[in-house]
């Protein structure tokens, strides 16, 4: 669950968008972090917040649309937000992630609707190369302050439970 400043969403929206319009549903909300802190907003993270999410209100289960469209907006996210000054510490990360991820996508026989996002996010990135050259130019926070937000975390405390 998240809770946003009214000035914060006027600060980085997109046109008329709050959330980019273009995903529909997934990782909006990552997008939207991610753009605040490029315009230097505080980001917080609390994981004893407990939030009770009953179902899902768009999908159910984690269909084959739902996959396309996760993996679809996790390249566009990629593609408006990853400052320059970010490529070389984040495109190692990027590729072990793809490794890994690989066996998953086989054995459970997404290759095709994963194959098929990736076709058409790159097909459409045009429309998202505008977004991100206006991202950008608004950016506040330095390539430094970001990598450090991405550093910061150690998630997996959280999902293991250990600190």
């Amino acid at each position: 669950a998240a809770f946003y400043k009214r000035e914060m969403l006027d600060d980085t929206k997109l046109g008329k968008d709050f959330f980019d319009s273009d995903y529909f549903v997934f990782q909006e909300e990552f997008d939207l972090s991610w753009r605040a802190a490029l315009r230097g907003w505080k980001c917080v993270f609390t994981p004893s917040a407990v939030v009770y999410h009953i179902g899902s209100g768009t999908f159910r289960k984690m269909s084959k649309r739902a996959k396309y469209l996760l993996e679809r907006n996790r390249i566009w996210t990629i593609a408006k937000n990853l400052q320059p000054g970010l490529v070389r510490y984040c495109l190692p990360r990027i590729i072990i992630y793809e490794i890994i991820y690989l066996p998953f996508i086989v054995i459970k026989g997404d290759i095709g609707v994963v194959g098929k996002a990736r076709i058409h996010s790159i097909s459409n990135m045009n429309r998202f190369i505008k977004k991100r050259k206006y991202i950008q130019e608004k950016c506040t926070a330095t390539p430094g302050e970001i990598r450090k937000l991405m550093t910061h975390r150690n998630y997996m405390k959280y999902v293991l439970g250990k600190n």
